[in-house]
């Protein structure tokens, strides 16, 4: 049997959303993410409208957290510096996920000729 524990990836991202004094969307966003395996912690800024959130990134990425967000009925903040502190969160994400799936060619299986 093959044992498939990993080392934790932990990251920790924040995001500006709006409407956060609708209690009900920050119920329903509680919920969810204390549901969701591999959020470890969460932070709702109620005063800076920010939610951060720690989670291991092997089991979750940023997609399936502003996924969360929006089910909630909450709304991820526009403008430019939000939408491209996004898209850099996205960026790097899918880079650490490439490198920790890497795997180095070795060249001691290359037969010798």
């Amino acid at each position: 049997m093959v044992n498939h524990t990993h080392v934790p990836y932990l990251v920790t991202h924040s995001w500006p959303v709006r409407d956060l004094h609708d209690l009900e969307a920050c119920a329903r966003l509680s919920f969810q993410l204390q549901e969701t395996p591999g959020i470890l912690n969460y932070a709702i800024d109620v005063a800076h409208g920010k939610i951060r959130v720690t989670y291991d990134l092997w089991q979750v990425t940023a997609d399936q957290v502003e996924a969360i967000l929006l089910a909630s009925n909450l709304i991820l903040a526009g403008g430019f510096v939000a939408s491209f502190a996004r898209g850099w969160i996205h960026y790097t994400e899918k880079n650490e996920r490439d490198g920790l799936t890497y795997v180095p060619r070795s060249f001691t299986s290359v037969p010798y000729r």
